[in-house]
């Protein structure tokens, strides 16, 4: 899929066209030697051929929009509806793969409405996507899938492409993508239409990725959790570094038998093992 229709040219035209190319290379080369110095290096020579062959090709296509807007009519039908001229023409901008165009082009607004909304007919006889020509409207939607609009800015300017601003391209990304989403639905009948089975093909693949399905199986019942009895309280004393560790607390036949203590040095409390129990069993008795 591209976003420039392959010309034909059969028969003799293809002579005439043969003949304008080697009139338009000449042109382009005396152009190029005008706006270099006579000691240029070929890397010069070749930026300046592509920013010559830039302004050439705007130059064109400006010609191009004028002569569409010429050609229209002070009143217009669009999808059904009538449409009258509601302004002198003013000049409008546009942007493209090789700068900005700048054509002039009428309003127009629907019959019987004051003070409605305008249209431009230009703009819809061509095709300009969000105030961009057609290619530089399907270089920013497939370019933007890839990358962010800061490297798809870069990379143009490395290929000697004169695209919008930044934010430019990011706001006519993001227009894009809402539009084509809104009418996807309505597009894919269409299409749908058109697409063929290969005849070669045997078998059809259906996937489910990114589709969660819920589990009916009854689930397998678990044991409850036991926790173990915590020790008794008097069993955790904090014992002094340097005393014996009580026989109960170190897992003797006391009431804390069985569960180990450690001791830690404290130089503000002095604990000793006999005042924490007695005071342990005033506090829960």
């Amino acid at each position: 899929m591209g976003s420039v229709h392959e010309l034909d040219f059969g028969g003799k035209r293809d002579d005439v066209a043969s003949a304008a190319m080697d009139d338009l290379v000449r042109a382009l080369g005396r152009v190029v030697e005008m706006r270099i110095k006579g000691d240029a290096t070929f890397a010069e020579r070749e930026v300046v051929t592509l920013q010559v062959s830039n302004m050439a090709t705007r130059g064109q296509l400006e010609q191009e929009l004028q002569r569409v807007m010429v050609a229209q009519s002070d009143d217009l039908l669009i999808n059904g509806v009538r449409y009258k001229q509601s302004h002198e023409p003013t000049t409008g901008k546009y942007h493209s793969l090789c700068g900005t165009l700048e054509v002039q082009r009428a309003t127009y607004r629907e019959v019987g409405v004051r003070n409605g909304p305008t249209v431009v007919p230009l703009e819809l006889e061509v095709g300009m996507v969000e105030r961009a020509t057609p290619a530089l409207g399907y270089s920013i939607s497939l370019e933007y899938a890839n990358k962010t609009s800061r490297e798809y800015v870069e990379s143009m300017a490395a290929a000697h492409r004169e695209v919008p601003s930044r934010s430019t391209v990011e706001r006519i990304g993001k227009a894009v993508g809402t539009k084509a989403k809104a009418s996807a639905p309505s597009i894919e009948r269409y299409l749908r239409k058109s697409e063929k089975v290969p005849e070669e093909a045997i078998a059809i693949s259906v996937g489910l990725d990114r589709t969660s399905v819920t589990d009916q199986r009854d689930p397998v019942p678990r044991s409850p959790l036991v926790r173990p009895p915590f020790p008794p309280l008097w069993a955790l004393a904090l014992v002094p570094r340097g005393q014996p560790v009580p026989e109960a607390a170190a897992g003797g036949s006391g009431p804390g038998g069985g569960f180990q203590c450690m001791g830690r040095r404290s130089s503000s409390f002095e604990f000793g093992w006999e005042r924490t129990r007695t005071a342990t069993s005033r506090m829960y008795s």
